[in-house]
């Protein structure tokens, strides 16, 4: 009698599920993120420790402006189960895919945590299948950017900007104390 009432319940979980899921991946498709997390998030409270929402939901916040923050804590918690055999859109799938590694370099990358970027970088890319040199070639450019972000922030530029009246391009025919081009109206020092 005790299992009779639990089916039930269970079947009614899984209906559930899989309508969430579906209207999730509707607007996700369509780019619609803001719409898709609700759904995700519903899907959350149903099955709180299942990666691969955390990484669809991770994947919505990434695209949200505003709430790239919020992105992180999804795609890390979609690391602890990572899968090469991913199911690319069935509601069964409970593993995040390999990609998610890279999305949360992105997430680190995006909220100016490099150090934590470039280590996700480097294992991403070291993962790789080598074949795809674009692909390789891009996370490459990321690791480089992060570098590059991470010197600019520890070494700021000492930057004035003053207001030029009249043509700046007159102005500097009369000042070599700056370089300027026809759409720039500030002076760099």
């Amino acid at each position: 009698f005790f299992i009779l009432t639990i089916i039930p319940a269970y079947g009614q979980y899984d209906k559930n599920f899989k309508r969430y899921f579906t209207d999730a991946q509707y607007f996700l498709i369509t780019e619609n993120y803001q719409e898709a997390l609700k759904y995700y998030q519903k899907l959350l409270y149903l099955d709180p420790d299942n990666c691969n929402v955390h990484y669809l939901t991770g994947t919505c916040y990434l695209n949200i402006p505003g709430q790239k923050s919020m992105a992180t804590k999804h795609l890390e918690q979609s690391t602890s189960h990572i899968t090469q055999k991913y199911r690319d859109g069935s509601y069964r799938e409970k593993d995040a895919p390999y990609e998610t590694i890279f999305l949360l370099a992105r997430a680190y990358h995006i909220n100016y945590e490099f150090d934590k970027a470039i280590d996700h970088y480097i294992e991403y890319r070291n993962n790789m299948v080598f074949d795809d040199f674009a692909a390789v070639e891009y996370v490459n450019k990321q690791i480089e950017a992060c570098e590059l972000a991470r010197e600019m922030i520890d070494k700021p530029l000492n930057v004035q900007f003053v207001k030029l009246e009249g043509n700046p391009t007159s102005y500097f025919q009369n000042n070599s104390r700056g370089v300027v081009s026809e759409t720039i109206s500030t002076m760099l020092y």
